[in-house]
């Protein structure tokens, strides 16, 4: 009961202040999951389904707000859709350090992009720019698990200069990678361990957890001003940045 009940506290918390950003926090739940003795796949996937909850909550809560640009979120989220399975058919063939560092590069890119001053009128991106945006975090979000929502971020980042479009726009893409991403390895951890046992309560925990923790933090992203949003998402982005530098570390002394 204490296991259950520190899981759904800590993925509730967690996933109320990443909403507020648009961005999945799967990426410092896994980790924390593991400090509780949850196996790695588990961990990643129960990260995954917290994603998934929070994600659908904001995205649905975003729309009716009228913040989400659909033209625009196909064009990100196809391209996405595409890559996901590539990144994850790739994820134990290549150093994790490569991808990592890629992935590092984009999240400080994503951090000075997002601490610029915006200009007075708004910012426009090609549909190729978009496609290519869509692409990487299709394959990222694939090979690392995560929703790799701080490459969509740069794409809407370069559309708009509101920065709750750019977390609602942000959230809808994220929602796809990560949808997809979770039926990938979940399907894998079940062909090789088969039944998951106590696996799906925790499931059901994190998704109910970030079903709520997304209700919190889109509400509270609908009443702060947008230059709070604008703070809240470059302080993820740095906690990121650190959290990636660390698993860079990591995996070069294993």
């Amino acid at each position: 009961m204490l296991h259950a009940g520190l899981i759904g506290v800590l993925t509730y918390g967690l996933a109320s202040i990443f909403a507020i950003a648009g961005m999945g926090a799967a990426g410092v739940l896994i980790p924390n999951y593991m400090t509780l003795g949850i196996a790695v796949q588990l961990a990643l996937i129960l990260g995954l389904m917290q994603n998934v909850g929070e994600l659908t909550v904001a995205t649905a809560l975003n729309h009716k707000k009228k913040l989400i640009e659909w033209k625009k979120v196909a064009i990100v989220g196809g391209a996405a859709i595409f890559l996901v399975p590539l990144g994850y058919l790739t994820h134990q063939m290549v150093s994790q350090i490569i991808v990592l560092a890629t992935f590092e590069g984009f999240l400080i890119y994503a951090l000075y992009n997002m601490s610029k001053k915006p200009k007075a009128t708004r910012k426009t991106a090609g549909i190729i720019s978009l496609i290519i945006f869509g692409a990487i975090q299709g394959y990222l979000g694939g090979f690392i698990g995560m929703d790799a929502a701080p490459i969509a971020l740069l794409a809407y980042a370069s559309l708009y200069t509101d920065s709750k479009k750019v977390s609602a726009n942000t959230a809808a893409s994220a929602l796809i990678v990560s949808s997809e991403a979770l039926i990938l390895y979940y399907l894998g951890m079940r062909m090789r361990n088969g039944n998951m046992g106590s696996g799906l309560t925790d499931m059901a925990i994190v998704a109910i957890a970030g079903i709520l923790g997304g209700i919190t933090g889109v509400a509270l992203m609908h009443k702060i001003s947008k230059t709070k949003v604008k703070l809240i998402i470059q302080i993820i982005l740095v906690v990121a940045i650190v959290e990636i530098l660390v698993k860079i570390i990591t995996t070069a002394h294993i």
